[in-house]
């Protein structure tokens, strides 16, 4: 009895992770193909497949939201990379001149 429920809960979790990427490859191809303009089309005779076009469209605007959030601080990283760079560089050649003195 024990094994038939590990295996329920394995085709449990399994079927949600399958659900999860087929969500996020849809968010991704709707965030590819139409941008964050498009609104969802609700249609009160067919319920569910209006919530999933919500779900999928606020996917995709939280998508673009958090790629619009990382822009500043990727450059403010690139910066500060940019900084760490020189300071290597510059206290290695210090450190050169020095040992070979």
């Amino acid at each position: 009895m024990r094994t038939v429920q590990d295996i329920a809960v394995a085709l449990i979790k399994t079927g949600l992770m399958v659900a999860g990427v087929l969500y996020a490859v849809e968010v991704l191809v709707n965030c590819l193909s139409f941008g964050e303009h498009r609104r969802p089309q609700f249609d009160s005779s067919r319920r569910i497949r209006s919530v999933w076009r919500l779900s999928v469209w606020a996917g995709v605007a939280a998508a673009h939201l958090v790629m619009r959030m990382s822009r500043p601080l990727i450059n403010m990283l690139s910066e500060a990379s940019a900084d760490v760079g020189e300071w290597a560089v510059t206290h290695r050649h210090a450190h050169v001149t020095t040992r070979g003195r």
